[in-house]
């Protein structure tokens, strides 16, 4: 898998995860399956012997099975993410800061 492949992977894995903490933090509970679409346009550059990678990631992520609780069949979450990636001999470091708005806004 290339690098954008794995940093795409790692930041789809994260805003699931974000988006299923936010229902955590509200205290309820719940279990659901989702299919999520994002679309990035990252600029990659070498500097300093690290490959250097950034740019905006947004998309949706819906729910297509539910438990039930917070989590309904058909609603969508959309996600804007700034994404910032480092590799060098060492391993990746990755941030992804992202804003998620569900249906309640």
């Amino acid at each position: 898998m290339s690098l954008i492949g794995k940093m795409g992977a790692l930041v789809t894995f994260a805003s699931g995860t974000l988006f299923a903490a936010q229902m955590a933090i509200a205290g309820e509970r719940g279990t659901y399956e989702s299919v999520s679409s994002f679309v990035y346009d990252y600029t990659k550059f070498d500097f300093a012997n690290q490959k250097i990678i950034s740019g905006p990631l947004h998309g949706t992520d819906t729910i297509t099975k539910s438990s039930g609780g917070p989590f309904v069949v058909g609603e969508s979450s959309v996600f804007v993410c700034a994404v910032y990636a480092k590799t060098s001999d060492a391993g990746m470091d990755l941030e992804a800061p992202c804003a998620t708005t569900d249906a309640s806004g």
